[in-house]
């Protein structure tokens, strides 16, 4: 609070010291005008100094503003609002995570979701949690087909259909499904180094 009242104050300041340039520059401008129809030649050259020296207090009291407004106009030119987020790290809900507070993890990571439903990342987030620390396999699987829905990236996308097939092999007892999944991988991606890792695990099974 004590920091918002000294931004005011400071900007208080500003815009005064601003209002004041004005002030004695439109005078000095008024005064060289003077000079110049009298034909008062040294009164008009030490005015014209004033009107030179207050433009440029008003320069140096206005570049800062202008400066960060001209860059943030430049900067939504190439980076239109809403047209990508910066990656948050959400450090806070991995904290609870590391401390074992796995079901308040998950709260928080839903009520980010709930901002950004389509970011992929919070969903496997969630479902890491539900597989590793939490052994709520079914759940993982549930998260874990929701994120991909959403992910663009191969590497990312044969990630999770990997984690898919070990939950289904290790903890759900379930060959055949795991089987669809690598199958997924292979028409997904045929002739591809995934698919011939999926076609040895399928051998394997």
């Amino acid at each position: 609070m004590r920091g918002k009242y000294q931004d005011v104050f400071k900007k208080s300041i500003h815009v005064l010291a601003v209002i004041v340039v004005l002030w004695f520059g439109q005078r000095s401008f008024r005064l060289l005008i003077i000079a110049k129809q009298s034909g008062d030649t040294g009164s008009a050259i030490v005015n014209l100094l004033l009107v030179v020296f207050w433009a440029l207090c008003l320069g140096v009291l206005l570049a800062p503003d202008f400066s960060g407004w001209l860059a943030d106009k430049f900067f939504e030119l190439i980076f239109p609002k809403n047209k990508g987020k910066v990656a948050k790290e959400y450090s806070h809900i991995k904290a609870l995570t590391a401390q074992g507070h796995y079901d308040r993890a998950i709260e928080e990571y839903k009520k980010e979701l709930d901002n950004e439903p389509m970011n992929y990342d919070l969903i496997l987030e969630i479902a890491q949690i539900y597989h590793e620390n939490l052994k709520s396999y079914n759940l993982a699987v549930e998260y874990y087909n929701k994120a991909l829905d959403f992910i663009t990236d191969s590497n990312t996308w044969v990630f999770v259909k990997n984690r898919l097939a070990d939950i289904y092999l290790d903890n759900l007892d379930s060959k055949n499904k795991a089987a669809i999944v690598l199958n997924d991988i292979i028409t997904k991606l045929p002739d591809t180094k995934y698919a011939r890792q999926a076609c040895d695990r399928i051998k394997n099974l």
